[in-house]
């Protein structure tokens, strides 16, 4: 996950990079772009400007030779005329004439002061010429130099257009063909920049959000961790207490046999004894119920010789001894039979 995020950091810092290198180079190009255009347009202000003063110098110029023109006629004509004049009484005066070649002295003077002022013009429009050439030449060297650095990784190179003429006009056509290539290509390389910064922004949203993603699977990675760690914990709890448990069970165990055996000896012990003592009572008894046996069969032939004595005996004579005979008949029985009686828990 660090490797992925480095290499997307790396990623993201090469495209801000290429970002920043296109924006410079866009921006100075945007730069040369305007300053060429800025010159452009002050130059054909300038040509504008000095091609209506010339135009206008020239009207003038016209309109003064035409003037000129004109008053040197009439000068001609009025010299003619004065020629004429001075062979006729019925002439113009000559102050008239004076005025007229006052006139033309200003006229010539003015036409004169015209011509310098033209030729000044002239002067200055050769050399604003000479300047709108070399700024001309000035700015298709930069729009050159600009074209050399656009050039490079276009896609559709700039195709020579051949003209016939040569001159300002044909530089200003060239320059303007140039000035065409390069906003079109301008305009190609600002749509792919576009393209690829939608790109750049598409890819860092989608690297977003796989990173989103993968933070938060390592998050329920890591509460899963968590829980398996913490369920881990309470499994080596429960192990360990039933660890303790099986001890204590062990232990346990050992009492109860330890207690059962001791309780068995104890037991075994006792029924030992109680058979010793049973073994004693039943000799006990065999020996009681064999004296009274022995008694038994001595009261029954004391009976019998009773009966036998009775029977030879009258009634009024005999004496009552029957009783006795029982109760002395049933006392051994009694006595024969009374031990037996603790038998039955024994049983």
């Amino acid at each position: 996950m660090q490797d992925i995020q480095i290499e997307d950091k790396r990623g993201h810092a090469e495209y801000e990079a290429t970002i920043q290198t296109l924006k410079m180079e866009l921006s100075e190009e945007k730069s040369a772009h305007k300053i060429s255009k800025r010159n452009e347009e002050k130059n054909r202000l300038e040509s504008e400007k000095l091609t209506i003063e010339m135009v206008r110098y020239e009207e003038e110029n016209g309109r003064l030779m035409r003037k000129l023109e004109k008053i040197r006629q009439e000068y001609e004509t009025q010299g003619s005329n004065s020629g004429k004049l001075t062979m006729s009484p019925h002439l113009r005066p000559r102050r008239k004439r004076g005025c007229l070649t006052q006139m033309a002295e200003s006229d010539i003077s003015r036409v004169k002061r015209v011509e310098e002022e033209l030729f000044s013009v002239q002067n200055d429009a050769k050399r604003f010429q000479a300047n709108f050439e070399g700024l001309l030449h000035d700015m298709v060297a930069e729009i050159d130099s600009l074209m050399e650095i656009t050039a490079v990784g276009t896609r559709n190179p700039y195709q020579p257009v051949a003209t016939s003429t040569d001159g300002p006009n044909a530089t200003i056509a060239e320059a303007k063909t140039k000035m065409k290539w390069l906003r079109s290509d301008m305009r190609n390389r600002l749509t792919r920049e576009q393209k690829l910064r939608n790109d750049l922004r598409e890819a860092i949203n989608a690297n977003e959000n796989d990173r989103q993603y993968l933070l938060s699977e390592l998050a329920k990675r890591e509460d899963v961790l968590d829980e398996l760690s913490v369920v881990k914990h309470e499994l080596s709890k429960r192990e360990f207490d039933s660890q303790s448990a099986v001890e204590n069970l062990k232990d346990h165990i050992l009492d109860l046999t330890d207690e059962i055996e001791l309780h068995v000896q104890e037991e075994k012990a006792r029924i030992e004894n109680r058979y010793l003592k049973l073994q004693d009572t039943m000799r006990a008894l065999q020996d009681e119920i064999q004296s009274a046996n022995f008694c038994g069969a001595k009261i029954t032939e004391i009976e019998n010789n009773m009966h036998n004595l009775r029977k030879a005996t009258p009634k009024k004579k005999r004496v009552r001894i029957q009783d006795t005979s029982r109760s002395r008949s049933k006392s051994p029985l009694s006595r024969a039979k009374s031990p037996l009686r603790p038998k039955s828990p024994l049983v």
